[in-house]
């Protein structure tokens, strides 16, 4: 392994090329679906469903590694320092934001280096803290960057197309995803009526600018607030308390964004307009929080801010764990879920929604709970996930998911 990148392949004809016309609804007869269908007076669709999926033993999916980049020496091209990000193009190439290098690697089909594309530094198509990488289907290469307030576009020779300042003022964007079409979607927090409570506003940028703002339900979740005192100066930290609800995004490649609050098995489709255009429901029993769940969880806390005399109300810990832990949309309009596991070591299957919101049934994945950092990415047949081997070194691995073709 040492001093060459690892690369282990199994080559398949079109392995990025999936034919979807109709499959959502050809290939599941709705007469298999035990699920129902409801719209609201609003026009919502409503999509609930059972605990089973569509999907019989014969055409559930799975995942097997069939490419594994990585490299433990420094001057590697596959040597990373620290993965922020992943994609994927149309056309197999991989994409991988390295955090430490301030670069997005680029690798063919083969896992194989072609090109860098940015750098380091403030000047045009240079990155000062690039968080996230996207790739269109115009095969346009989108990186933002959170620090600068800004995103840079390259072209699929890694020529910069343009940079792009996020002009808005306050806290720093989080960016949510792209669109087929190269609209991006970014997150920014904004306060609730009269000040209280959390909101986050959606803000859809598209042609240079933002076009449309979707302002989000608001979202309170429980805190432990801690001050630290330092010589004359004070410092609050509001930590978020284990295993309580989170706010999950991902945009739909048709041009809408989901959410999911965690806590209950619930994702909700947000047009451009801020309309809440379809709900996906699913039947779900959540795991209990135990009794060695809360001491690992909050031992961290103890031990970081020990110093700070941190009184932890470990009565805001939730009974049970949320439903769910990471949302992703693939290029399909496939909606895929990680549940939150009772056994944060072992392998997830995902959860997977047809575009239409019926379940469809659970792939089982290589990826566990720790790799969900930075997020899986699926586009066609493949899904894209980063690991570490017992030395701590990183890599980005491709899986086949079998059923798919």
């Amino acid at each position: 392994m040492k001093g060459r990148a690892t690369r282990s392949m199994h080559r398949a004809a079109a392995a990025l090329v999936v034919v979807v016309a109709g499959c959502t609804r050809d290939a599941y007869p709705p007469a298999a679906w035990e699920g129902r269908v409801d719209t609201l007076p609003s026009g919502t669709i409503v999509v609930s469903n059972p605990t089973r999926g569509l999907w019989d033993s014969a055409a559930a999916w799975h995942a097997v590694e069939d490419l594994r980049i990585g490299s433990a020496e420094g001057d590697d091209a596959a040597a990373f320092g620290a993965v922020g990000a992943i994609a994927a193009g149309a056309d197999g190439q991989i994409y991988v934001l390295d955090r430490q290098a301030q670069d997005v690697r680029v690798f063919d089909v083969n896992g194989t280096p072609i090109r860098t594309v940015g750098r380091k530094g403030g000047g045009p198509g240079e990155f000062q803290g690039a968080d996230a990488v996207w790739v269109d289907d115009s095969t346009r290469v989108w990186v933002s960057d959170r620090r600068a307030r800004r995103f840079s576009a390259f072209d699929s020779t890694g020529d910069l197309l343009g940079d792009y300042p996020r002009e808005r003022p306050g806290f720093s964007p989080s960016f949510v995803g792209g669109g087929a079409n190269g609209d991006l979607w970014d997150a920014w927090p904004a306060s609730g009526p009269g000040g209280s409570g959390q909101r986050m506003e959606l803000l859809r940028f598209a042609a240079g600018a933002y076009r449309d703002t979707v302002t989000l339900p608001e979202f309170s979740p429980p805190q432990w607030q801690v001050v630290r005192r330092q010589g004359t100066s004070t410092m609050i930290f509001n930590l978020p308390v284990p295993f309580s609800a989170t706010q999950l995004l991902a945009v739909d490649p048709r041009g809408a964004v989901w959410r999911a609050v965690s806590m209950e098995y619930r994702l909700t489709l947000f047009t451009a307009a801020g309309d809440s255009a379809r709900v996906i429901l699913r039947e779900h029993r959540p795991f209990p929080v135990t009794a060695r769940d809360r001491e690992r969880a909050t031992a961290r806390y103890r031990r970081d801010f020990a110093d700070a005399g941190a009184r932890l109300d470990e009565g805001l810990i939730p009974p049970v764990k949320p439903a769910d832990a990471r949302l992703l949309v693939d290029n399909l309009g496939f909606v895929w879920v990680a549940p939150f596991a009772a056994d944060d070591s072992a392998a997830i299957a995902f959860d997977v929604f047809d575009p239409e919101g019926r379940y469809l049934g659970a792939v089982p994945t290589p990826v566990t709970p720790q790799r969900l950092r930075p997020l899986p990415v699926v586009r066609g047949n493949a899904l894209y996930y980063v690991t570490t081997d017992e030395l701590d070194v990183p890599y980005v691995v491709r899986a086949r998911i079998v059923g798919r073709d």
